[in-house]
């Protein structure tokens, strides 16, 4: 019942979403041993469909079948692992930014608007990098010109891309590891220095370092601000005692 429920609930309707859901987290580790291929496919859907939440309860689930003989079960636990490790899809986002922007008394129109076309600049800025490391990850089909075109593209979209698009350093590590050893002479020069960058700029940070000198000169401050506190108190003392003259 409670699995027909999650299949048949209208996405559409969030209360019933959340009941349905809920119910189905709360009851899904009793089903660790007995009709748990159901449960698996059940809860692939549900990820894939609704939510990466419950993050915990899913986990300690799958967690279960590591040691399974059972190879169906592992298959689909291993469907499931997977799924919940996938980011978030951009039209995921923007649609939900949309719905709830569309709701009637949400915002200012003019709001509104400008919220809607940012949102859809940072799609369009999403999958244009994302386009860009696919292209990335298969430069064994283009010649040493084209490769690097691509590699210089990727780079200036991690240097110097939007603020509100997070850069894709995760990736770019990945592939200028790899390409340090290619054939290409041009491409992996670029590749090699490309990677010095990347490090330098995670281990020397600026910011880490701006931050330490305003912090010592802070301290530096409130040091130098005591000190004139103590002492005009020595003196208020000293002019009690001996006068003024």
């Amino acid at each position: 019942q409670i699995l027909n429920r999650v299949r048949d609930v209208d996405a559409s309707d969030s209360e019933a979403v959340k009941e349905a859901l809920n119910a189905f987290f709360q009851n899904l580790l009793k089903y660790k041993d007995i009709d748990c291929n159901r449960w698996l496919r059940a809860l692939l859907n549900v990820i894939n469909r609704y939510c990466g939440t419950h993050r915990p309860t899913i986990e300690s689930y799958l967690t279960h079948f590591l040691t399974s003989n059972n190879f169906f079960n592992v298959i689909e636990a291993a469907k499931c692992a997977h799924a919940v490790q996938q980011p978030i899809q951009p039209q995921l986002i923007l649609a939900v930014i949309l719905q709830a922007l569309s709701a009637p008394g949400s915002e200012d129109s003019a709001n509104v608007t400008a919220i809607k076309i940012q949102a859809l600049r940072t799609l369009d800025a999403l999958q244009f990098q994302e386009l860009l490391v696919r292209e990335c990850f298969a430069l064994h089909d283009h010649a040493s010109a084209r490769a690097m075109c691509v590699l210089r593209a990727l780079e200036a979209c991690r240097t110097s891309g939007s603020l509100k698009v997070p850069p894709p350093t995760q990736y770019c590590l990945q592939l200028y590891s790899d390409l340090v050893n290619s054939p290409q002479r041009e491409v992996s020069k670029f590749c090699s220095q490309a990677l010095m960058d990347i490090r330098l700029h995670l281990h020397c940070s600026p910011a880490s370092l701006s931050f330490s000198l305003g912090e010592q000169s802070q301290k530096q401050k409130d040091k130098e601000e005591g000190r004139k506190r103590v002492s005009e108190r020595n003196r208020v003392v000293l002019e009690k005692l001996l006068g003024i003259d």
